[in-house]
């Protein structure tokens, strides 16, 4: 085996120390990299049951072997911690350059620790690392930390920072990167824990090499699937992720009215990529790597001046949850409650959720009104969606309390609001509605983070795409019931996307995990085939698994909300379907080896390695 090593920076703010720390090959071999290595180093190196916004906490900014190559789409990296949002495994993967930029400073991650005096941030360059006093920038939103930071450290420094919401412990918190294109590694709240540690932002600047062990041979490997990739990808770079808002509310898969509502198509049409371009869409945007370009910048200038205030525009999920879960049909509203979001530092998946969950809730009488302090949360109402936001992301009214998340909101308010909150383990739902798609229904109740579509990405193989070396030849059936296998073995590859730390949207472009296997052996010079690789990404979920159950995850929090379960669709070409939840779990149970404790008994654990 050659000798590949993992550079981590390990930071202790308490003690205001730095330390560059070497993992070696075999690790790596095992647990990759990205999310996969921060599952490791929690599992093995974290405090047993911390409070995840104590000093003694970890927080961990990792990148993988692939991230800033020439590999296809390979600028990201992920952030991991124990989420203050939910209480469980907590990860964000997210794209633009930061990732990219801190390997070509000579750092592969960071784990930072402790808590600093006051505010902070950390500049990390080729020549070394500095913990530099932040008070000038708290307060800041996260488009002028950027800025400032750029004009102290060096005018292409890249940011990782918190917006406000992060510095007032809001739980929905995100880390944001890339100033105002407005790149977020969103989910589980991290962006609080990053606060908790009066940590500000990470500043980096490198031109240094990424190591590849071979580089002619990986380039020449890129050069022959390029035009592949490119030509498959052209709906992507057209339209980016808001092309499928219109499919989404077709297929019944839209989010409307805290899934309450069938359909919404007059509401998808004024919210949708056709509506986008003729009105705010001004150029793509493309993560460091990236041949797709999906992102879009958008415009909010006046009619002269369109380019004025260029900024990161609305996602699919972004679109539907600020959207059609609020029943909120104007592209520019959704547009600045989007932009608001990513200044103050919020995931919009988390808020939108939330304000959903709120109107309903305030419909129904659920509220009392001392809670909502002259607030009254109605459906299609912009306006107040914009100012819950900004009150969220201020630690304002009645803003503050819905920025706790769903955990604690519930525990404050009647039993009937568990019935609306469409929530898994405390993770507000995404925009993909699990009556639409059975795997998705699976893949939410036992995603590791909580409610997700991208732990599983199994819709979009119902969709489009087929992976023949995990048995997937041809599209599966939507609403078919044997998903169990094909939902644990599309868990464990995508574990492998966040571990390398390549996007996802490859698998649009044709890239197998064959591919993968490949990319890494040319990059690290390690041996890895690809039923290999696969057995590493069941490592690393069944050990995210393993921190769960320390934390306090039962079998019992495998479950969707009962509108999931027992409320059909009576419209659309998904009408009449309910997810068959308890068989499915059966089969995914014994897919994954699992006892009937929920988890790998020893057996299993030593056949992983754990």
């Amino acid at each position: 085996m050659n000798e590949y090593n993992f550079r981590l920076l390990h930071v202790d703010l308490t003690k205001g120390e730095t330390e560059m720390r070497s993992i070696g090959s075999e690790t790596i071999q095992r647990f990759i990299g990205g999310s996969g290595l921060a599952a490791w180093l929690l599992w093995n190196e974290g405090p047993q049951n911390p409070d995840p916004l104590a000093p003694e906490a970890h927080l961990l900014s990792l990148t993988g072997p692939l991230t800033g190559t020439p590999a296809s789409s390979s600028g990201r990296h992920g952030v991991a911690g124990r989420s203050p949002l939910t209480g469980f495994w907590g990860e964000a993967n997210v794209g633009g350059t930061w990732g990219a930029m801190l390997r070509k400073a000579g750092v592969d991650g960071v784990r930072v620790m402790g808590r600093a005096k006051g505010p902070v941030y950390i500049w990390i360059t080729e020549d070394g690392v500095e913990i530099r006093e932040a008070s000038h920038i708290k307060g800041k939103d996260t488009f002028d930390t950027q800025t400032i930071l750029q004009g102290e450290t060096h005018p292409k420094a890249v940011v990782s920072c918190i917006g406000p919401a992060g510095e007032n412990g809001a739980n929905l918190a995100c880390v944001m990167t890339d100033g105002p294109h407005g790149r977020a590694a969103g989910r589980c709240g991290l962006g609080a824990v990053m606060g908790a540690k009066n940590l500000k932002a990470m500043a980096v600047f490198g031109k240094k090499k990424i190591p590849i062990a071979r580089r002619e041979e990986l380039l020449k490997d890129i050069e022959g699937m390029m035009k592949s990739i490119q030509e498959s990808t052209v709906p992507l770079r057209t339209a980016g992720t808001p092309g499928i808002v219109i499919p989404q509310e077709e297929l019944g898969s839209f989010p409307i009215k805290n899934y309450a509502q069938d359909q919404w198509p007059e509401g998808a049409q004024k919210i949708g990529w056709p509506s986008m371009e003729e009105t705010i869409f001004i150029q793509n945007y493309r993560c460091a790597g990236c041949v797709l370009g999906c992102g879009r910048t958008v415009g909010m200038g006046a009619s002269n001046d369109p380019k004025s205030g260029l900024t990161g525009g609305p996602e699919y999920e972004t679109l539907a949850l600020l959207g059609a879960n609020l029943l909120v049909d104007d592209i520019r509203a959704v547009q600045r409650m989007n932009e608001a979001c990513n200044r103050l530092g919020m995931d919009v998946i988390e808020v939108g959720s939330l304000i959903g969950f709120a109107m309903e809730a305030f419909e129904k009488g659920l509220l009392p009104s001392d809670l909502l302090e002259g607030i009254e949360p109605r459906w299609g109402d912009g306006d107040v969606a914009l100012e819950l936001i900004q009150q969220m992301g201020n630690g304002k009214g009645f803003g503050k309390f819905l920025a706790q998340g769903y955990s604690r909101i519930l525990e404050a308010l009647s039993p009937e609001a568990r019935d609306i909150a469409m929530q898994v383990k405390g993770l507000g739902f995404p925009a993909h509605d699990p009556r639409a798609y059975n795997s998705v229904a699976l893949s939410f109740a036992t995603s590791n983070r909580g409610a997700c579509h991208l732990q599983g990405f199994t819709h979009v193989f119902e969709r489009a795409v087929t992976e023949p070396s995990l048995g997937i030849h041809e599209v599966p059936d939507r609403l078919g019931t044997e998903k169990g296998q094909m939902v644990a073995d599309l868990q464990n590859l995508m574990a492998i996307y966040d571990s390398l730390s390549v996007c996802k949207f490859n698998l649009f472009g044709g890239v197998k995990v064959k591919d993968l296997a490949r990319w890494f052996e040319m990059v690290t010079g390690m041996e890895m085939d690809y039923k290999e690789l696969l057995f590493a990404g069941e490592r690393i979920f069944n050990v995210k698994r393993l921190l769960n159950f320390r934390w306090g995850v039962t079998p019992h929090m495998d479950i969707l909300p009962e509108r999931m379960l027992t409320m059909a669709k009576k419209e659309g070409v998904s009408k009449g379907n309910l997810p068959p939840l308890d068989k499915m779990m059966e089969q995914y149970y014994q897919a994954r080896g699992w006892d009937a404790s929920g988890g790998p008994d020893p057996d299993k654990r030593k056949q992983l390695g754990i």
